[in-house]
């Protein structure tokens, strides 16, 4: 038993082909739209942290508070994705303390130091000057393992 189905005028006829590529061309584009639209490099946390430019390298620098405890972590460019390079941690209380040791010492490296050398991510975020900032999901791994499989790294 054959079943007839009505096709919208337009789409048969000798031009129909050309119209049903046209179509189908456009369904194209508008899903590519929304591929890049759904990409996983956009952070899904809306949370913007700053890049910095250090030693010739790029640097994203997420800071988090947690129970009194400020945490920085460094990112560095690799390519399209950010590698975890450095992490420290220090009381929130004393944020604006070291910040004032940390841009003296790099003023002076004899300066007096009550809390040691300032460690990479520290003379990065309290020292330089944001070029700009970033919503890169970093809690992504196909934005940040890179050379990982199964969080060990690629002999």
């Amino acid at each position: 038993m054959a079943m007839d189905i009505a096709l919208p005028r337009g789409l048969t006829g000798p031009d129909g082909w050309r119209r049903r590529a046209g179509a189908v061309a456009c369904l194209l584009l508008v899903l590519a739209a929304l591929a890049a639209w759904a990409s996983p490099l956009e952070a899904r946390s809306g949370e913007r942290n700053p890049v910095f430019r250090y030693g010739g390298n790029e640097f994203i620098i997420r800071r988090t508070v947690s129970g009194g405890t400020l945490y920085l972590r460094a990112y560095r460019a690799a390519g399209d994705q950010w590698e975890p390079y450095a992490r420290t941690s220090l009381p929130v209380a004393s944020e604006k303390a070291r910040r004032r040791e940390v841009e003296a010492w790099a003023r002076n490296r004899n300066a007096p130091l009550r809390h040691g050398k300032p460690s990479l991510v520290e003379r990065i975020y309290f020292t330089g000057k944001p070029l700009g900032y970033s919503t890169i999901d970093l809690d992504n791994p196909m934005n940040t393992d890179l050379n990982r499989f199964n969080g060990r790294m690629w002999p």
